[in-house]
């Protein structure tokens, strides 16, 4: 026996449009995973170019400068966006590592060349400090490699960093005593020995430079504490200079300027030749229980057209530690709690936190005791 199954009217037409509406969904879906998958597979592409790049940048550096004899520029103690080494092997001095328009450059002698593609990869943040001691010439080296942009949906950044000593051996092989590297407003420019005298010969790079100073900041004493610890920032020059230089800057954090730590000026002069002035951050000491606070400071100009701010030191921070104690619980902290007639905890000894009254008062009790 057959069965004849019949269909009402549009039924058919339902199903196919519920089939192809699920199919639509399902594409939507795959191609979701797809683009998904393939954004992922692009990050982690990305990521590795500059943790890569990155790496090769500091081998390279580091295999070269521990070849030097001893740091011409910065000074020790000074920070600068280039280093420049007195070599033991004319043929390799001097060596110079710098930075412009976002790329790296290294170079010995009379050369400097790109440490990487400028196309797909930029710098920034670029540090180098001079921290040699009595005992050895060190170097510390700071920069931050970033590839895409916001427009293209793609960005990553990672920070590298390295300290350097020199293995210098006191042997020199030259005895020039040449101009370091500099910038004549438009090209670096510096002299290199002649090859087998002690001859110093000009070289201007086709790299452009600017003769414009940075002026950053550092926290360079902290945490602060209202027990007393006072906290120092460091506001620092990248050249000399020869009038006063007057830095403006500005105070932001949840600490209250007059009621955390007192008043600040709003601006520090620089005197001539001198690379930098510390701020101090003096806490106020109160009997109120706040919490640890935090001070943002923050250069903003100069009096000086010829620094500027560095955009990637421009703010530093320290925090001002509480020494109060106590916590944002209604409960009375005290060494001696009674209960009173009313019901109503009581300290003839109070130690209590700002949310309780003198008397620590605080919450109710049973009035047979504690």
């Amino acid at each position: 026996m057959y069965m004849i199954k019949t269909f009402k009217p549009g039924a058919v037409l339902i199903e196919l449009l519920l089939f192809i509406a699920f199919v639509g969904v399902t594409a939507g879906v795959i191609l979701s995973i797809i683009i998904f998958v393939s954004i992922q597979q692009k990050n982690a592409e990305v990521a590795h170019l500059v943790e890569d790049t990155g790496t090769k940048i500091l081998t390279v550096l580091t295999q070269q400068i521990r070849q030097g004899e001893e740091i011409a520029f910065p000074e020790p103690g000074r920070s600068a966006q280039t280093l420049q080494l007195v070599m033991a092997d004319d043929d390799k001095h001097p060596l110079l590592f710098t930075t412009s328009n976002a790329m790296l450059y290294f170079g010995t002698t009379d050369t400097l060349e790109p440490l990487f593609d400028g196309d797909i990869l930029s710098v920034h943040g670029v540090f180098i400090e001079n921290i040699s001691s009595a005992e050895s010439e060190s170097v510390r080296i700071a920069f931050t490699l970033k590839v895409g942009n916001e427009s293209s949906g793609i960005e990553y950044e990672q920070t590298f960093t390295s300290v350097v000593h020199l293995y210098e051996d006191n042997i020199t092989n030259q005895d020039c005593d040449c101009e370091l590297i500099a910038c004549d407003g438009s090209f670096y420019t510096w002299e290199h020995c002649a090859e087998g005298t002690s001859t110093c010969l000009p070289h201007t790079s086709a790299v452009a430079c600017s003769t414009i100073g940075l002026v950053s900041v550092s926290s360079i004493t902290y945490p602060a504490s209202e027990a007393g610890a006072i906290g120092e920032f460091e506001i620092e020059l990248s050249k000399t200079h020869s009038s006063s230089l007057i830095v403006s800057y500005t105070l932001e954090g949840d600490a209250e300027e007059g009621e955390d730590y007192v008043d600040f000026t709003g601006s520090v002069t620089i005197d001539p030749g001198d690379y930098q002035s510390v701020v101090t951050l003096t806490p106020i000491n109160d009997d109120v229980y706040e919490g640890d606070e935090t001070v943002v400071f923050q250069v903003s100009v100069t009096s000086s057209s010829e620094f500027a701010i560095n955009p990637d030191r421009n703010i530093a921070t320290i925090d001002i530690l509480d020494n109060d104690g106590g916590s944002t619980s209604t409960s009375c902290v005290a060494d001696w709690p009674k209960c009173d007639e009313t019901g109503i905890w009581y300290s003839n000894t109070v130690e209590c936190n700002d949310n309780c009254p003198s008397l620590c008062k605080a919450e109710p009790c049973d009035a047979g005791g504690p």
